[in-house]
């Protein structure tokens, strides 16, 4: 929303439409596939040092290791706005 009021424009430069979609990835792979994994983690819980509590921390860890991926590779977009801007004739 931020985009539409500023200088930077929603589709002035290709960097911001690729931080969308990197948020938009993530809001999707979240909503997907965190409840899934929440549940099992949560129903394996109790078995501590058994390969399925394993499983279910190594799968929380994984989980969050995406989302710190995904939220440092949209700082990194917005601290150094790589590229230029899109061309005129694509829009």
């Amino acid at each position: 929303m931020l985009a539409v009021g500023t200088r930077w424009g929603l589709t002035r430069h290709w960097w911001v439409p690729a931080k969308l979609a990197l948020l938009l990835a993530t809001v999707v792979v979240t909503i997907s596939v965190s409840p899934e994994m929440l549940r099992y983690a949560v129903a394996h819980a109790e078995a501590a040092g058994t390969p399925e509590y394993l499983r279910a921390q190594t799968v929380l860890v994984v989980m969050a290791l995406y989302h710190v991926a995904m939220i440092s590779a949209a700082a990194a977009l917005s601290v150094f706005k790589p590229g230029g801007r899109i061309s005129r004739a694509r829009r």
